[in-house]
């Protein structure tokens, strides 16, 4: 019992909190082109649903991303993401037309 209890002390005493700061967080700013489809709504109010929005807020809690809405028709989307202006695009599929 006493050697249980040792270990339990010294393991403890080995765990520290961890000092968080916003700057060592990983958070990463991700550009992402919004337009009105059925994987993306927006409400009356300006609140933002769909399965697309979903979709890149569950990638957001796994990556820590942060995401900066840019609207638009999804040809102008497209062509900002091949341009480099935006990060993201969803449902972007291959189609000869694009190739």
């Amino acid at each position: 019992m006493l050697i249980l209890v040792l270990c339990l002390i010294i393991g403890f005493g080995c765990i520290q909190p961890a000092a968080v700061n916003a700057a060592d967080s990983g958070e990463k700013k991700v550009r992402v082109g919004w337009y009105e489809s059925p994987f993306n709504i927006t409400s009356a109010n300006g609140i933002r649903s769909g399965y697309a929005y979903e979709y890149q807020m569950k990638i957001a809690g796994y990556t820590n991303w942060e995401y900066e809405y840019v609207d638009g028709s999804f040809p102008e989307l497209l062509e900002k993401l091949k341009a480099g202006e935006i990060d993201l695009l969803s449902d972007v599929s291959y189609t000869e037309e694009r190739a």
